[in-house]
């Protein structure tokens, strides 16, 4: 893995984290952008130093492999997921690596999310469902009905969105997560949506899909 500073056209290379036999699955930055945590093929994650590509210390997922990673955006907390043969996701603390909650899921997950505020977290399975999680308690589960690809909250109001793999996102409003209300169903391409992302400003979504399309939406 490459790190480069984009701070400046000449795109100078910051670090280089090497070693690894295994393919690097998934990977996050930390908010501050010191911190790299990448998931590697071995089930483990590991968290290093973006300046110097020291890894700091490691994070036992005890799956084969890894199929999400996502920190807090208030930088505390990293959240990992596993596939076969373990399912949910585990929190640790981004400063040490302890565990500070087990998230049981029914089915493996693929996707996971915070709100801007770090309170809520949203996982996406292979089985069709999202479940909302706060302080490591579930507080809800909705049902996508199809194997769900992404999720993203809105960064400026109570809003969520699945993605979905044949092709639907679904959005919902979790002004009261204990209660999320499902506000409408598109169908956002012909086959399946691989990435969701807000636009900063909360005012527009973008949809990335396997067949080929990427779609730009208002949101009102």
């Amino acid at each position: 893995m490459i790190v480069w500073d984009t701070s400046d056209e000449t795109l100078a290379v910051r670090s280089q984290i090497t070693g690894y036999d295994a393919v690097i699955e998934h990977l996050a930055i930390s908010p501050d952008g010191t911190r790299i945590a990448f998931g590697v093929g071995d089930g483990r994650v590991r968290v290093a130093d973006a300046a110097t590509g020291d890894v700091l210390f490691e994070l036992p997922v005890g799956a084969l492999r890894v199929t999400a990673v996502a920190y807090s955006p208030d930088g505390s907390q990293i959240t990992v997921a596993g596939g076969f043969p373990a399912s949910g996701a585990l929190t640790y603390d981004a400063t040490d690596g302890s565990v500070l909650a087990s998230l049981a899921h029914p089915a493996t997950v693929t996707s996971l999310a915070y709100t801007p505020d770090s309170l809520l977290l949203a996982v996406g399975g292979d089985d069709g469902s999202v479940t909302l999680w706060r302080e490591g308690e579930q507080i809800a589960s909705l049902e996508v009905n199809d194997w769900v690809t992404d999720v993203v909250f809105s960064p400026t109001a109570p809003i969520l969105v699945a993605a979905r793999q044949d092709g639907v996102m679904t959005v919902w409003d979790v002004t009261d997560p204990a209660s999320p209300a499902l506000i409408v169903g598109v169908v956002a391409a012909d086959a399946a949506i691989n990435d969701v992302a807000f636009q900063p400003d909360g005012t527009r979504l973008v949809t990335a899909s396997a067949d080929g399309s990427v779609r730009l939406w208002q949101v009102k």
